[in-house]
């Protein structure tokens, strides 16, 4: 084994020198072949919610729900396998009898299986929310490529497609997963599919145990399982699968709720067609020619007054039908994303599928008159007000799938004229800081250019009412919105607070050039000022104060009032302080280190599940973005896609690939810091790819690195102090210690990024968050190379990561350094 692959070694001060997979001698020893994927920094918490819901007990019997969903699930993605897996709690890869439970497979045994060797454990590192994981082609990807249950004496697993199994509290109990014993791609709807599915069995699994706890007067409990209301609102929707495909409309499956809603046993109409069971109240032919043609082009649509034939009660149902390749199952569901590669979506060979949610027509009118006043607990802000009915405001802007979401806002993939974009949603409650804050992202995004920085094309806003319905001179009292709902930067020369200039210098959609060119310069694009952006967001603040007549206080997140991973009780009664820009907050000064919920280590910490938004509506904000179409850098290095060849036992890096990537992300660092803006959350989750063609490719792979993601951005001359900040594995001495942030944050993150470009590794990975704050902030502890590292490239890592601030270079000095190494 090379130096690069050795367990551990010994430089010639006696201190450990660790591997591709960690940074420090305790108590993470050994890599990924031997350990597994590590465990999550909320662990403890995750463990705990295993335990009070009691599901990974052997059971003598396999459960009849479960096996229905997983049959389902094989013969929809056509594999021989399919399993539904939980994440025991435990040690990770340290314990050689730590495993995973599987508690009921479909050409797959039930019980349990080696942790180390799991594609399912997997599913807590792919970002800081939840998202499906899918591996093509297990021996192509570094993780997996010496598995033996890929390369051994009887390899069953080529191909593999596993959706999160988020609990109520949102913590990730394992997978519903298929594997295929030959390689094979996924599309975008499939996921989909999987992570609907996936969301049925997770409402099986909690139901009973939460109705236990919501009866019960143990209050343990119910502290450790919070959000049960949502929850249990859940079990009582009668869910059916169907397939169109087949005339009548052929249902596959119905869940438990069937029986109590219906009062007919699910085994009776089974492979039966809703013609055959349900006709409309006045006696038409379900489904109609109308519902075909729908079905046919993947439409949502409705039946509202349907009963059950030969039925002697004819109770009225609402029978809402939607695609099973939609985003979520239904409003009540927790959003999971798919790959960014695989957000465009093929013609998936499921698009017939489709779910049927069935209600009692009298209930679900009454639900329906107040649910505007309550929102579910299990959704993030992030989640609320994107009405597809509603969402052209731009010309030629049609929105697809869900990439990503979280307390930062949502992405979505979509297409602008034809071109590729990314859909970028950040929604907010009324009050002036948080409006400066996204004012600030939106005018730094827009006006920044630079071809290894994600060019953000077009911005806007929109003000939503309490109902989440955008407010127009009809709707909202007199109130103009007009004004509020573009962002325009304004030409070269303009004064930046003349908001007559902002809003006359309009660029039309239909002239921006095609995406698939480099972006343009800074010549080509007028000045914005972040002043004129908040004016705009705090007018937009204004009117809907003025509609609605409250001004709700927004919630700062401190360690300090950290119990456990979830948040949503300590937001109903936080103080105003201050906010993160983006939701990325950790440990203030002086506060006691406590664990919480990140989905991986270096994951950025807006995992956060904020409450529901105030009775006033928020403010939404709209950004059209350069599409990345190869995912984000961390995704890329835990794949190997810059080692030699694909192994984390025998690969070694590519300093040619290496190299290129520093150099481009450097770059763009340097063009922000001459501009004298701070970054303040580069990570390798922060870094997007996107392919190139080979005419393009300079450094041995077929992609470039693109700085995104201006949440915590600055303007910045000088040092300041703030109580938020970035990714706790790439944040420097100064920040954790007094909460100091200046340009030299940015060159101690891109150290650190520089050693994940090496080692291809997570920073501090296996660590929880307080034993990361002590190593760095100690000085006695921190990140090391192999020793077969080139001196030079250590070298500059190592300036670049200085205690000190003043001790770092500059991104001058750096890209210098860089390019001469490169020669």
């Amino acid at each position: 084994m090379s130096e690069l692959n050795a367990h551990s070694m010994t430089t010639s001060s006696g201190s450990s020198v660790l591997s591709r997979d960690v940074a420090s001698s305790e108590p993470f020893k050994l890599q990924v072949h031997e350990l597994g994927c590590s465990r999550p920094p909320c662990e403890d918490e995750r463990a705990l919610t295993m335990e009070v819901l009691g599901i990974c007990n052997p059971l003598p019997d396999p459960d009849p729900e479960l096996e229905s969903i997983l049959k389902i699930t094989n013969s929809i993605f056509g594999t021989p396998t399919a399993t539904i897996t939980l994440l025991k709690g435990g040690s990770g890869g340290e314990d050689p009898h730590d495993v995973v439970y599987v508690k009921d497979g479909d050409g797959c045994a039930r019980g349990d299986y080696p942790w180390r060797w799991a594609f399912c454990t997997w599913i807590t590192q792919t970002g800081p929310t939840p998202k499906t994981l899918v591996v093509p082609d297990a021996e192509k990807d570094a993780r997996f490529s010496d598995n033996p249950h890929v390369v051994g004496e009887n390899p069953w697993i080529k191909a593999y497609a596993g959706a999160p199994l988020v609990a109520s509290n949102g913590h990730r109990l394992g997978t519903l997963c298929v594997c295929d014993n030959k390689a094979r791609d996924f599309d975008a709807g499939q996921c989909a599919i999987l992570n609907n599915l996936s969301e049925m069995v997770v409402r099986h699994l909690e139901k009973e145990q939460l109705l236990k706890i919501k009866q019960s007067d143990n209050e343990a409990l119910k502290f450790a399982y919070k959000r049960i209301e949502r929850a249990l609102d859940c079990f009582e929707n009668c869910v059916v699968l169907l397939d169109t495909s087949v005339p009548g409309f052929k249902i596959v499956y119905a869940n438990e709720a069937w029986d109590t809603l219906i009062g007919l046993a699910r085994d009776k109409i089974t492979g039966h067609t809703l013609t055959e069971v349900f006709e409309d109240s006045m006696g038409l032919e379900l489904p109609s020619a109308k519902h075909r043609l729908a079905a046919d082009a993947g439409q949502d649509f409705a039946v509202v007054r349907a009963v059950v034939k030969g039925s002697s009660l004819q109770k009225l149902m609402y029978l809402k039908f939607r695609p099973a390749s939609s985003e979520q199952l239904d409003e009540g569901a927790i959003p999971i994303g798919v790959p960014r590669h695989m957000t465009v979506t093929k013609q998936t060979d499921a698009k017939h599928l489709y779910f049927m949610a069935v209600h009692d027509l009298a209930a679900h009118r009454s639900a329906s008159s107040t649910s505007s006043t309550r929102r579910s607990s299990r959704m993030t802000s992030a989640s609320f007000g994107l009405q597809r009915d509603e969402e052209n405001e731009v010309e030629g802007l049609i929105v697809g799938r869900l990439i990503g979401r979280g307390s930062y806002g949502s992405v979505y993939s979509g297409d602008w004229f034809g071109s590729s974009v990314a859909v970028k949603v950040i929604e907010n409650p009324v009050g002036r800081r948080i409006s400066q804050a996204v004012g600030l992202e939106v005018s730094m995004s827009t006006d920044l250019r630079h071809p290894h920085i994600v060019a953000t094309l077009k911005s806007w806003t929109r003000v939503l009412d309490s109902n989440m319905r955008p407010l127009n001179s009809k709707k909202s009292s007199g109130i103009d919105v007009d004004n509020l709902l573009t962002i325009r930067p304004l030409k070269k020369g303009c004064e930046d607070n003349s908001p007559t200039a902002a809003q006359s210098e309009a660029q039309p959609a239909s002239t921006v050039d095609h995406l698939s060119q480099p972006p343009p310069t800074s010549s080509d694009f007028g000045k914005f000022s972040s002043n004129q952006a908040c004016d705009m967001f705090d007018a937009a603040a204004g009117s809907l104060q003025a509609a609605n007549q409250e001004d709700p206080a927004w919630p700062v997140i401190s360690m300090s009032n950290l119990a456990t991973c979830d948040t949503s009780s300590w937001l109903d009664h936080q103080e105003v302080q201050d906010v993160s820009v983006s939701g990325h907050v950790v440990q203030l000064p002086g506060s006691v280190p406590q664990q919480y919920d990140s989905q991986s280590l270096s994951t950025p910490l807006d995992a956060f599940h904020q409450g529901p938004l105030g009775e006033s509506g928020c403010i939404q904000t709209w950004m059209i973005m350069e599409f990345c179409d190869r995912g984000c850098l961390q995704d890329a290095l835990d794949r190997g896609w810059l080692l030699d060849h694909c192994s984390c036992v025998t690969g070694r890096p590519r300093m040619e690939a290496v190299m290129g990537l520093a150099f481009q992300i450097s770059s763009a660092l340097q063009y922000l810091h001459s501009e004298n803006v701070m970054h303040g959350d580069l990570s390798a989750w922060n870094i997007l790819l996107t392919s190139v063609g080979a005419g393009s490719n300079s450094c041995g792979v077929n992609f470039m690195a693109k700085v995104a993601d201006f949440g915590l951005a600055r303007d910045i001359t000088d040092k300041i102090q703030t109580q938020t900040y970035g990714t706790i594995t790439h944040q420097p001495p100064e920040t954790l210690l007094t909460g100091t942030v200046s340009k030299a944050v940015d060159v101690y993150a891109f150290g650190v990024l520089m050693w994940q470009l090496y080692t291809g590794s997570q920073p501090w990975r296996g660590f929880t968050h307080a034993q990361i704050m002590l190593k760095v902030t100690s000085g006695n502890d921190r990140l090391r190379f192999p020793l077969c590292t080139p001196i030079e490239y250590e070298d500059l890592a190592l300036a670049c990561m200085a205690f000190n601030a003043e001790d770092r270079p500059t991104f001058d000095v750096i890209c210098e350094i860089l390019k001469n190494m490169q020669v």
